[in-house]
């Protein structure tokens, strides 16, 4: 997966089809279109959708050659979203992407990397933290255009970079955490 993003028309009547889920006068649902590339050759993609508030995933087969998918989602608990994408030579699962929009803001977390975009900078949490006074770099690209990039290095496990500059889009956040390279997916 490589993005995802909230429609402006939320859906707080409707019920997902075929779920046992049943929404209280709280329940706020909403339609979010998370995007994938790179399929070249699949035939089909299984997506796996667990939601906080029931643990059993919901599952469903999309088509690889649309690029992306909508998923509904209730605003009061995150969900966790795993693709497998089958090809002629087997299946590849992907790595588990988890999508909060109980706070203000939409936000995303990958592994030690957690975001939220508020107003036109991306706050960041990283965790295990680093010690106080370390640098590590950053990343910042377009999902469709990769023209649009930012880099530049952080100090320490908590902040925020502005990006007012860039374009309404989908991006991706690359920094290191515990040595390996950590990608979280977000939209401005």
């Amino acid at each position: 997966m490589n993005s995802y993003s909230t429609s402006p028309m939320l859906a707080n009547a409707s019920r997902r089809p075929n779920t046992i889920a049943i929404p209280t006068a709280e329940d706020v649902f909403v339609d979010v279109e998370i995007g994938f590339k790179n399929t070249e050759g699949c035939k089909d993609v299984l997506v796996e959708q667990t939601d906080a508030d029931y643990p059993v995933p919901y599952t469903y087969f999309v088509d690889p050659n649309d690029g992306s998918f909508i998923a509904y989602m209730n605003k009061r608990y995150p969900s966790t979203f795993r693709l497998t994408y089958y090809n002629d030579n087997g299946e590849v699962m992907g790595n588990p992407l988890t999508i909060d929009l109980t706070g203000e803001s939409a936000s995303a977390s990958n592994g030690g990397l957690r975001l939220w975009l508020i107003d036109n900078s991306i706050r960041f949490k990283i965790d295990p933290p680093l010690p106080v006074g370390v640098e590590r770099s950053y990343l910042i690209q377009g999902v469709g255009n990769s023209a649009y990039i930012k880099k530049g290095t952080i100090i320490g496990s908590e902040g925020s970079i502005g990006v007012a500059e860039l374009p309404s889009g989908v991006y991706t956040f690359t920094t290191t955490v515990d040595g390996k390279l950590c990608s979280a997916k977000w939209a401005k």
